[in-house]
C-alpha cells in the first residue's frame, strides 16, 4: 500500500494504529512486569520500566531508547486519536517494526541466560 493509499484509507489507519497500540502495551506490560519481579528502579512511566531494563542490562540501550520513544507513540495515538500524523505512523510501519523484534530477542536471550 502506497503512503497515499494509507494516508486516504481511514479504515486501514484505524486498524494499524489499533495493532501498534496493542504491540506497544504488550511490550510495556512486559517490561513492567520483569522490573517489579527482579526489583528494579521503583515503579513509575512506561519509559521508565524500558529504562530499568536498560540499566539492568537485560536489553541494550538502543532498544531501550526506541522502545521508550514507542511508548510515546502509543500515548499519542491512544489519548490523541484525532492529532495522529499519519505520515508518521506510516513511516513507524515501513521502518521500525524491526524493533518490536529485536525487544523480543533481547528479553528471550535474558531468560535463556538465567535459566542456565
Amino acid at each position: 500500500m502506497t503512503r497515499e493509499e494509507y494516508v486516504s484509507d481511514v479504515v486501514v489507519q484505524r486498524a494499524v494504529e489499533r495493532t501498534f497500540m496493542n504491540l506497544i502495551q504488550s511490550c510495556i506490560d512486559l517490561a513492567q512486569h520483569i522490573r517489579a519481579a527482579e526489583n528494579l528502579a521503583p515503579d513509575g512511566t512506561s519509559k521508565q520500566a524500558f529504562e530499568s531494563l536498560g540499566d539492568a542490562g537485560i536489553i541494550s540501550r538502543e532498544t531501550q531508547e526506541k522502545l521508550a520513544e514507542a511508548a510515546g507513540f502509543r500515548n499519542v495515538l491512544a489519548h490523541r486519536y484525532g492529532d495522529v500524523d499519519h505520515d508518521l505512523v506510516y513511516d513507524v510501519l515501513h521502518n521500525d517494526l524491526h524493533w518490536f523484534e529485536r525487544f523480543q530477542q533481547e528479553i528471550a536471550q535474558w531468560i535463556q541466560r538465567r535459566s542456565e
